[in-house]
């Protein structure tokens, strides 16, 4: 979900003007804020090497370490994802079931960084996403 989440980034209104801390930057009222997730994600800042697979990254002691709001995949706040617990449940589910039942691989055709379409505020692979599945059944 940092890696490749479910969209570029979130959009707001503030509902009230707002000087930023220890800036001069004013975000007037009614003013349309973009949260850009993506670009939150692969920041180096937050996540070194951000490119690399690495689940350690949300380990309690790492978590502890971050800024808050620098992990963004169901938005934060007020207006987070309503079904953000239901889908994560839902993914733990059905990735548990496949990673004991198969071995999930590249393959010929399997674009390693993946491409992106552009101009979508989903994330959406240019060319697919293709893996090969091998059966661990004895």
């Amino acid at each position: 979900m940092r890696m490749y989440g479910a969209t570029n980034g979130l959009f707001r209104e503030a509902v009230k003007t707002y000087q930023v801390p220890d800036e001069s930057l004013v975000i007037e009222k009614g003013t349309k804020v973009m949260i850009p997730i993506y670009s939150i994600h692969h920041d180096p800042k937050y996540y070194p090497d951000p490119y690399t697979f690495d689940p350690q990254r949300f380990s309690p002691e790492e978590k502890a370490k971050r800024v808050s709001s620098t992990y963004l995949p169901f938005g934060d706040g007020p207006r987070f994802c309503i079904g953000k617990r239901f889908a994560e449940l839902e993914m733990k589910m059905v990735l548990s079931q496949i990673l004991t039942t198969f071995r999930v691989l590249p393959c010929e055709k399997t674009e390693v960084p993946i491409k992106f379409k552009s101009g979508l505020p989903l994330l959406v692979a240019r060319n697919g996403i293709f893996l090969r599945f091998q059966s661990i059944s004895k």
